[in-house]
């Protein structure tokens, strides 16, 4: 490599910007024709490139922590509320005493509890009590 090949060359951040898409079209095909007889901007930008892989990587990675953070946070309310009321029921069942209801009890409460007409049972001139 000579000196005014050195000089010719694009600076790390257009090479940078060549990498991320980011490089106007005079300029790509500028720096396309330079990397074609260039082997030291050859390997910045595959320097580049393996740093911005590494990057792009760890934001992922980063990304999914944060969402299996994110599925995490949502579950573990609904488990304890489930747990709490598991625990809860026992409690309550203990503490109110069992009603068992009898056959009179189901007569009174089919009976009717508004007006009801009365029949006279007691005619023909009896006398129920005395006047």
């Amino acid at each position: 490599m000579t000196p005014t090949e050195t000089r010719s060359c694009p600076s790390s951040e257009v090479l940078a910007m060549f990498v991320e898409g980011r490089s106007a079209v005079a300029e790509l095909n500028a720096v396309i024709e330079h990397l074609q007889g260039c082997a030291r901007c050859r390997l910045t930008v595959e320097d580049i490139a393996e740093a911005e892989q590494e990057e792009l990587s760890d934001a992922e990675a980063v990304r999914k922590e944060t969402q299996d953070r994110k599925a995490f946070r949502w579950w573990l309310p609904l488990a304890a509320a489930i747990v709490i009321a598991l625990s809860i029921i026992p409690i309550i069942r203990r503490s109110v005493p069992a009603r068992r209801i009898t056959p009179m009890q189901t007569l009174i409460a089919a009976s009717p509890t508004g007006w009801r007409p009365t029949a006279g049972r007691l005619t023909g001139g009896f006398r129920w009590a005395p006047v």
